[in-house]
């Protein structure tokens, strides 16, 4: 037997649908939010595990060395967010790597212009596969892997296979140097660029 309330028009109404009401918003919640709430059980569970876990040091640590894979991904969250996936960022990243070190390292290039250089020439390659898969309609799945494929072997090509050595040490320097609260810069600017995309 159904209990009936009365709903604010005098009409009356199930109970049993504000409990759904109330048991959708808790889905809805958990799916928007299902990330961060992951994320959180895992610090409890290694925190429980470890007790050197939750420290300072290695906190830091975690967000030194994760910066550029949270800028990756929140560059593949974009073209999620509007039903398309990109199968070339990890090649891209590659390359672009690579690049900057070539230019530098092998050619001599300023360190700004070398990244410069490596970020602009990603860009057309990004530029690319959105002109084939939004003007041509070739789905971006096929696309990006095709673009990736001749990246993952163009990288090690112009490199000779072989470890680039003489790249600027003030590129070390800015990568791992800690600025404030024993964070390097690309930390913030990874934190910082999450914040923007995340409002």
């Amino acid at each position: 037997m159904v209990e009936i309330g009365e709903g604010s028009s005098g009409t009356p109404q199930p109970r049993h649908d504000s409990a759904a009401r109330r048991l959708f918003s808790v889905v809805a919640g958990l799916e928007k939010y299902g990330v961060l709430v992951a994320l959180a059980a895992l610090f409890v569970t290694y925190s429980l595990m470890t007790p050197r876990f939750l420290t300072s040091g290695n906190i830091n640590t975690i967000l030194s060395s994760q910066s550029v894979l949270l800028v990756a991904a929140l560059g593949l969250l974009l073209s999620l967010s509007v039903g398309e996936f990109d199968l070339s960022l990890g090649a891209v990243i590659g390359f672009s790597s690579i690049l900057t070190a070539y230019f530098n390292g092998l050619l001599h290039w300023p360190v700004l212009l070398a990244i410069a250089a490596a970020v602009g020439l990603s860009t057309l390659f990004g530029l690319l596969n959105g002109i084939i898969s939004v003007v041509i309609g070739v789905p971006s799945i096929i696309t990006t892997l095709g673009m990736g494929t001749p990246l993952t072997g163009l990288g090690p090509g112009l490199s000779g296979s072989h470890i680039v050595s003489g790249i600027d040490p003030s590129i070390v320097t800015f990568m791992s140097h800690h600025v404030l609260i024993h964070l390097p810069p690309p930390s913030f600017f990874a934190i910082h660029l999450a914040l923007r995309l995340s409002f």
